[in-house]
Protein backbone atom coordinates (compact mmCIF):
# COMPACT_ATOMS: atom_id res chain seq x y z
CA UNK A 1 0.00 0.00 0.00
CA UNK A 2 1.42 3.38 -0.98
CA UNK A 3 1.82 6.02 1.75
CA UNK A 4 -0.60 8.94 1.37
CA UNK A 5 0.98 11.97 -0.23
CA UNK A 6 0.26 15.59 0.64
CA UNK A 7 -2.31 15.95 -2.14
CA UNK A 8 -4.37 13.02 -0.87
CA UNK A 9 -4.19 14.29 2.73
CA UNK A 10 -5.73 17.65 1.74
CA UNK A 11 -8.54 15.88 -0.06
CA UNK A 12 -9.54 13.80 2.97
CA UNK A 13 -12.52 15.01 5.06
CA UNK A 14 -11.70 17.23 8.01
CA UNK A 15 -12.04 15.87 11.53
CA UNK A 16 -15.46 16.28 13.30
CA UNK A 17 -14.01 18.87 15.70
CA UNK A 18 -12.90 21.08 12.81
CA UNK A 19 -16.11 20.58 10.85
CA UNK A 20 -18.40 21.51 13.75
CA UNK A 21 -16.20 24.47 14.67
CA UNK A 22 -16.55 25.95 11.20
CA UNK A 23 -20.04 27.52 11.74
CA UNK A 24 -18.94 29.55 14.77
CA UNK A 25 -15.66 30.54 13.17
CA UNK A 26 -17.25 31.57 9.85
CA UNK A 27 -20.10 33.57 11.43
CA UNK A 28 -17.68 35.25 13.83
CA UNK A 29 -15.42 36.17 10.92
CA UNK A 30 -18.37 37.62 8.99
CA UNK A 31 -19.41 39.59 12.09
CA UNK A 32 -15.88 41.00 12.50
CA UNK A 33 -15.73 41.99 8.82
CA UNK A 34 -19.10 43.72 9.22
CA UNK A 35 -17.78 45.64 12.20
CA UNK A 36 -14.63 46.65 10.35
CA UNK A 37 -16.60 47.81 7.32
CA UNK A 38 -19.06 49.72 9.51
CA UNK A 39 -16.18 51.59 11.09
CA UNK A 40 -14.78 52.52 7.68
CA UNK A 41 -17.93 53.30 5.74
CA UNK A 42 -19.77 56.60 6.35
CA UNK A 43 -22.80 56.52 8.60
CA UNK A 44 -26.04 55.87 6.82
CA UNK A 45 -24.31 54.04 3.97
CA UNK A 46 -26.43 51.13 2.81
CA UNK A 47 -24.01 48.17 2.50
CA UNK A 48 -25.34 44.61 1.88
CA UNK A 49 -23.82 43.03 4.99
CA UNK A 50 -26.15 40.03 4.57
CA UNK A 51 -23.93 38.80 1.75
CA UNK A 52 -21.10 38.35 4.25
CA UNK A 53 -23.22 35.90 6.23
CA UNK A 54 -24.46 34.16 3.10
CA UNK A 55 -20.88 33.61 1.98
CA UNK A 56 -20.02 32.30 5.46
CA UNK A 57 -23.01 29.90 5.41
CA UNK A 58 -22.21 28.59 1.92
CA UNK A 59 -18.52 28.17 2.77
CA UNK A 60 -19.41 26.14 5.88
CA UNK A 61 -21.91 24.07 3.89
CA UNK A 62 -19.28 23.37 1.20
CA UNK A 63 -16.34 22.48 3.46
CA UNK A 64 -18.15 21.25 6.59
CA UNK A 65 -21.09 19.29 5.20
CA UNK A 66 -24.82 19.09 5.84
CA UNK A 67 -25.06 19.52 9.62
CA UNK A 68 -22.45 22.29 9.99
CA UNK A 69 -24.18 24.16 7.14
CA UNK A 70 -27.56 23.96 8.89
CA UNK A 71 -25.94 25.12 12.15
CA UNK A 72 -24.47 28.10 10.29
CA UNK A 73 -27.97 28.93 8.96
CA UNK A 74 -29.44 28.81 12.49
CA UNK A 75 -26.66 30.98 13.87
CA UNK A 76 -27.27 33.55 11.11
CA UNK A 77 -31.06 33.60 11.20
CA UNK A 78 -31.62 32.93 14.93
CA UNK A 79 -28.45 33.30 16.97
CA UNK A 80 -27.33 36.72 15.76
CA UNK A 81 -30.82 38.33 16.04
CA UNK A 82 -31.23 36.93 19.56
CA UNK A 83 -27.85 38.30 20.61
CA UNK A 84 -27.89 41.61 18.78
CA UNK A 85 -31.56 42.64 18.62
CA UNK A 86 -33.23 43.65 21.91
CA UNK A 87 -36.69 42.20 22.34
CA UNK A 88 -36.28 39.66 19.52
CA UNK A 89 -38.67 36.73 19.83
CA UNK A 90 -38.73 33.49 17.92
CA UNK A 91 -42.29 34.34 16.90
CA UNK A 92 -40.88 37.12 14.74
CA UNK A 93 -38.62 34.66 12.90
CA UNK A 94 -39.24 34.48 9.14
CA UNK A 95 -39.51 30.72 8.69
CA UNK A 96 -39.73 30.97 4.91
CA UNK A 97 -36.37 32.71 4.70
CA UNK A 98 -34.88 30.26 7.19
CA UNK A 99 -36.24 27.32 5.20
CA UNK A 100 -34.95 28.77 1.93
CA UNK A 101 -31.50 29.37 3.42
CA UNK A 102 -31.37 25.88 4.91
CA UNK A 103 -32.46 24.42 1.56
CA UNK A 104 -29.74 26.28 -0.33
CA UNK A 105 -27.20 25.21 2.31
CA UNK A 106 -28.22 21.57 1.92
CA UNK A 107 -27.96 21.92 -1.86
CA UNK A 108 -24.46 23.37 -1.58
CA UNK A 109 -23.46 20.52 0.76
CA UNK A 110 -24.91 17.97 -1.68
CA UNK A 111 -22.94 19.47 -4.57
CA UNK A 112 -19.77 19.51 -2.45
CA UNK A 113 -20.33 15.89 -1.39
CA UNK A 114 -20.87 14.85 -5.01
CA UNK A 115 -17.70 16.63 -6.06
CA UNK A 116 -15.79 15.01 -3.21
CA UNK A 117 -17.23 11.62 -4.10
CA UNK A 118 -16.25 12.03 -7.76
CA UNK A 119 -12.73 13.01 -6.75
CA UNK A 120 -12.50 9.93 -4.52
CA UNK A 121 -13.78 7.65 -7.28
CA UNK A 122 -11.32 9.23 -9.71
CA UNK A 123 -8.49 8.80 -7.21
CA UNK A 124 -9.38 5.14 -6.70
CA UNK A 125 -9.60 4.64 -10.46
CA UNK A 126 -6.18 6.25 -10.90
CA UNK A 127 -4.73 4.07 -8.14
CA UNK A 128 -6.23 0.97 -9.75
CA UNK A 129 -4.89 2.04 -13.14
CA UNK A 130 -1.44 2.61 -11.65
CA UNK A 131 -1.60 -0.82 -10.03
CA UNK A 132 -2.62 -2.49 -13.28
CA UNK A 133 0.03 -0.64 -15.29
CA UNK A 134 2.67 -1.64 -12.76
CA UNK A 135 1.48 -5.25 -12.76
CA UNK A 136 1.38 -5.32 -16.57
CA UNK A 137 4.84 -3.77 -16.76
CA UNK A 138 6.20 -6.42 -14.41
CA UNK A 139 4.51 -9.16 -16.47
CA UNK A 140 6.02 -7.75 -19.67
CA UNK A 141 9.45 -7.52 -18.02
CA UNK A 142 9.21 -11.17 -16.96
CA UNK A 143 8.06 -12.15 -20.46
CA UNK A 144 10.99 -10.29 -22.02
CA UNK A 145 13.42 -12.01 -19.64
CA UNK A 146 11.89 -15.39 -20.47
CA UNK A 147 12.12 -14.69 -24.22
CA UNK A 148 15.74 -13.56 -23.88
CA UNK A 149 16.57 -16.72 -21.94
CA UNK A 150 14.78 -18.84 -24.55
CA UNK A 151 16.63 -17.09 -27.38
CA UNK A 152 19.95 -17.63 -25.61
CA UNK A 153 19.09 -21.31 -25.12
CA UNK A 154 18.14 -21.62 -28.79
CA UNK A 155 21.46 -20.07 -29.80
CA UNK A 156 23.35 -22.54 -27.59
CA UNK A 157 21.36 -25.41 -29.07
CA UNK A 158 22.02 -24.12 -32.59
CA UNK A 159 25.74 -23.88 -31.87
CA UNK A 160 25.77 -27.44 -30.50
CA UNK A 161 23.87 -28.70 -33.54
CA UNK A 162 26.25 -26.86 -35.87
CA UNK A 163 29.24 -28.40 -34.08
CA UNK A 164 27.69 -31.85 -34.31
CA UNK A 165 26.97 -31.30 -38.00
CA UNK A 166 30.55 -30.27 -38.64
CA UNK A 167 31.81 -33.32 -36.78
CA UNK A 168 29.49 -35.60 -38.76
CA UNK A 169 30.70 -34.00 -42.00
CA UNK A 170 34.32 -34.50 -41.00
CA UNK A 171 33.55 -38.07 -39.98
CA UNK A 172 31.96 -38.74 -43.36
CA UNK A 173 34.91 -37.24 -45.19
CA UNK A 174 37.33 -39.18 -42.99
CA UNK A 175 35.46 -42.43 -43.71
CA UNK A 176 35.64 -41.77 -47.43
CA UNK A 177 39.33 -40.88 -47.10
CA UNK A 178 40.03 -44.16 -45.31
CA UNK A 179 38.18 -46.06 -48.04
CA UNK A 180 40.18 -44.26 -50.74
CA UNK A 181 43.46 -44.93 -48.90
CA UNK A 182 42.54 -48.60 -48.69
CA UNK A 183 41.71 -48.76 -52.38
CA UNK A 184 44.92 -46.88 -53.22
CA UNK A 185 46.96 -49.28 -51.11
CA UNK A 186 45.42 -52.28 -52.91
CA UNK A 187 46.05 -50.69 -56.29
CA UNK A 188 49.65 -49.91 -55.28
CA UNK A 189 50.15 -53.52 -54.22
CA UNK A 190 48.92 -54.80 -57.60
CA UNK A 191 51.09 -52.38 -59.54
CA UNK A 192 54.14 -53.26 -57.44
CA UNK A 193 53.57 -56.94 -58.16
CA UNK A 194 53.19 -56.19 -61.85
CA UNK A 195 56.40 -54.13 -61.84
CA UNK A 196 58.24 -56.75 -59.80
CA UNK A 197 59.56 -54.23 -57.28
CA UNK A 198 59.51 -54.04 -53.49
CA UNK A 199 59.26 -50.47 -52.17
CA UNK A 200 60.53 -49.57 -48.69
CA UNK A 201 58.51 -47.04 -46.66
CA UNK A 202 59.44 -43.44 -47.45
CA UNK A 203 61.76 -42.06 -44.78
CA UNK A 204 60.29 -38.54 -44.81
CA UNK A 205 56.75 -39.83 -44.35
CA UNK A 206 57.93 -42.25 -41.65
CA UNK A 207 59.65 -39.42 -39.75
CA UNK A 208 56.50 -37.28 -39.86
CA UNK A 209 54.32 -40.22 -38.74
CA UNK A 210 56.64 -41.15 -35.85
CA UNK A 211 56.86 -37.55 -34.67
CA UNK A 212 53.07 -37.23 -34.80
CA UNK A 213 52.53 -40.50 -32.89
CA UNK A 214 54.95 -39.37 -30.19
CA UNK A 215 53.09 -36.07 -29.74
CA UNK A 216 49.60 -37.57 -29.95
CA UNK A 217 50.26 -40.01 -27.10
CA UNK A 218 50.43 -37.13 -24.59
CA UNK A 219 47.49 -35.10 -25.94
CA UNK A 220 43.72 -35.22 -25.42
CA UNK A 221 40.58 -33.43 -26.59
CA UNK A 222 40.95 -30.44 -28.90
CA UNK A 223 44.77 -30.48 -28.60
CA UNK A 224 44.78 -34.05 -29.95
CA UNK A 225 42.45 -33.06 -32.82
CA UNK A 226 44.64 -30.08 -33.74
CA UNK A 227 47.89 -32.08 -33.68
CA UNK A 228 46.31 -34.92 -35.65
CA UNK A 229 45.00 -32.55 -38.34
CA UNK A 230 48.43 -30.87 -38.64
CA UNK A 231 50.16 -34.24 -39.00
CA UNK A 232 47.67 -35.33 -41.65
CA UNK A 233 48.33 -32.13 -43.60
CA UNK A 234 52.11 -32.62 -43.51
CA UNK A 235 51.92 -36.26 -44.57
CA UNK A 236 49.45 -35.55 -47.37
CA UNK A 237 51.53 -32.64 -48.68
CA UNK A 238 54.62 -34.88 -48.89
CA UNK A 239 52.56 -37.65 -50.52
CA UNK A 240 51.17 -35.34 -53.22
CA UNK A 241 54.66 -34.04 -53.96
CA UNK A 242 56.04 -37.59 -54.31
CA UNK A 243 53.13 -38.77 -56.48
CA UNK A 244 53.48 -35.73 -58.70
CA UNK A 245 57.19 -36.24 -59.13
CA UNK A 246 56.91 -39.98 -59.84
CA UNK A 247 54.02 -39.56 -62.28
CA UNK A 248 56.35 -37.43 -64.42
CA UNK A 249 59.78 -39.01 -63.87
CA UNK A 250 59.13 -42.50 -62.54
CA UNK A 251 61.17 -45.35 -64.08
CA UNK A 252 58.60 -48.11 -63.61
CA UNK A 253 55.76 -47.98 -66.09
CA UNK A 254 53.10 -49.64 -63.87
CA UNK A 255 54.06 -47.54 -60.85
CA UNK A 256 54.15 -44.35 -62.94
CA UNK A 257 50.67 -45.23 -64.26
CA UNK A 258 49.51 -45.83 -60.69
CA UNK A 259 50.97 -42.48 -59.53
CA UNK A 260 49.26 -40.68 -62.41
CA UNK A 261 45.89 -42.28 -61.63
CA UNK A 262 46.16 -41.77 -57.85
CA UNK A 263 47.45 -38.17 -57.95
CA UNK A 264 43.99 -36.48 -58.30
CA UNK A 265 42.68 -38.44 -55.32
CA UNK A 266 45.74 -37.54 -53.29
CA UNK A 267 45.28 -33.90 -54.20
CA UNK A 268 41.63 -34.12 -53.09
CA UNK A 269 42.78 -35.68 -49.81
CA UNK A 270 45.27 -32.81 -49.43
CA UNK A 271 42.41 -30.29 -49.76
CA UNK A 272 40.45 -32.21 -47.17
CA UNK A 273 43.47 -32.18 -44.84
CA UNK A 274 43.74 -28.40 -45.31
CA UNK A 275 40.05 -27.91 -44.41
CA UNK A 276 40.45 -30.21 -41.43
CA UNK A 277 43.47 -28.28 -40.16
CA UNK A 278 41.78 -24.95 -40.85
CA UNK A 279 38.74 -25.88 -38.72
CA UNK A 280 40.78 -26.57 -35.61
Amino acid sequence: MRPPNLKNIWKQPASPVVRYSLPSIAILLAFLIQGALSAVLPKGHDFPFAFLYLIAVFAVAWFGGYVPGVIACLLTMVGIPLAATPGFRLAKLDLSRLGFLVGVSLLVSAVAYAQKRRREVLRQANDELDRRVKSRTEDLARSVEALEAEIAQHKKTEQKLQTQLERLNLLDQTTRAIAEHTAAAQSLSRNRSEAGVSMAPDEEVRAIAEDAMTRLKSLQGTEFDTAFAAAQLRVQAVTVAQYGAYSGNGKSGPLRRYATEALPKQEALLEFAKRLAGSR
